[in-house]
């Protein structure tokens, strides 16, 4: 069911898939749903329900929430909307940021899955800008170009240029002022210090070439966490189709253990 969901003066964009405990799955940085669509079929086969959503301004999503505590409002207000009493979340880079606040500050949240949390407050602002800034020193002053040169450098080494063109060409329809929203909305949340003082199940996904989020600064907040999956990936290549390769059961594992 694909529907529209009204709150602060934002329009906001939700499907809900399958029957089961629900999941609410959201999108990172220069994202929208569809970035989880793999990741939704394989829930709903498990017998999970899924709830995924356009952050405001992205995707089908119109309007715009200016802080981080709206955003989170919003959520909440459509969780609560669709009846949910209890659910479980799934998060992407900006996305695993946004479902840490959540998961600390939404009692109904019952288990927490981060795939490349980006721990640091900054970390994505340093990598962006620095990657924009070298485009246009290279003379580089197009959209195609700049998003070309930012996806080289936060994706594994491995990534096929078909695949890195696609990803290009998905950011370059993006609203023009989407990448400054999502810097801001990123460097206002502490993922790290939400997964290190998390009261709740979590399980992490992380890549071995992640320059948004490297595994020497996750691993001083997740060293005592055991649901831990390495991927040989990058960050803008972890959410591909073979995201954890043969080990998508393990999430699903994960799930329906705190499921029980």
């Amino acid at each position: 069911m694909d529907a529209f969901f009204k709150f602060g003066g934002c329009n906001i964009f939700y499907k809900v898939q399958g029957k089961g405990e629900p999941v609410l799955l959201i999108h990172g940085m220069l994202n929208d749903h569809r970035r989880l669509d793999d990741f939704s079929d394989d829930l709903v086969k498990a017998g999970f329900q899924t709830i995924l959503v356009d952050l405001p301004l992205h995707g089908k999503s119109t309007g715009v929430l200016f802080s981080v505590e709206g955003i989170i409002a919003s959520m909440k207000a459509l969780m609560t909307f669709l009846g949910v009493k209890k659910y479980h979340c799934i998060g992407f880079s900006m996305g695993a940021g946004i479902c840490s606040v959540l998961a600390r500050t939404d009692s109904r949240v019952k288990s927490f899955v981060a795939i490349a949390p980006v721990v640091s407050d900054f970390q994505p602002v340093k990598v962006v800008l620095t990657s924009l800034f070298s485009s246009w020193l290279h003379g580089e002053f197009s959209k195609k170009a700049m998003f070309r040169r930012l996806y080289r450098k936060i994706t594994s080494p491995k990534i096929s240029k078909n695949e890195l063109e696609k990803k290009v060409g998905f950011s370059t329809k993006l609203h023009k002022r989407l990448i400054f929203y999502d810097l801001v909305w990123s460097s206002h949340i502490n993922c790290g210090l939400n997964i290190l003082y998390m009261d709740k199940p979590i399980m992490v996904i992380v890549g071995k070439y992640d320059s948004f989020s490297p595994w020497e600064e996750l691993d001083s907040f997740i060293s005592g966490l055991s649901k831990v999956v390495m991927v040989n990936k990058g960050h803008a290549d972890l959410m591909s189709k073979d995201l954890v390769r043969n080990k998508k059961h393990v999430l699903i594992n994960f799930l329906k253990s705190v499921s029980a």
